[in-house]
């Protein structure tokens, strides 16, 4: 069984940079999943 999921965010200042809110994103991404059981392949 595979799911795609897309997220989308809005950055306000990109000039600013964007790999640390990226990366924020992400780890309360993998966070909920793994509160929820939710097991990445």
């Amino acid at each position: 069984m595979s799911i795609t999921l897309l997220a989308q965010f809005w950055i306000g200042d990109p000039n600013n940079g964007r790999i640390g809110i990226i990366s924020d994103i992400n780890e309360m991404i993998l966070q909920e999943f793994k509160s929820k059981t939710i097991d990445l392949a």
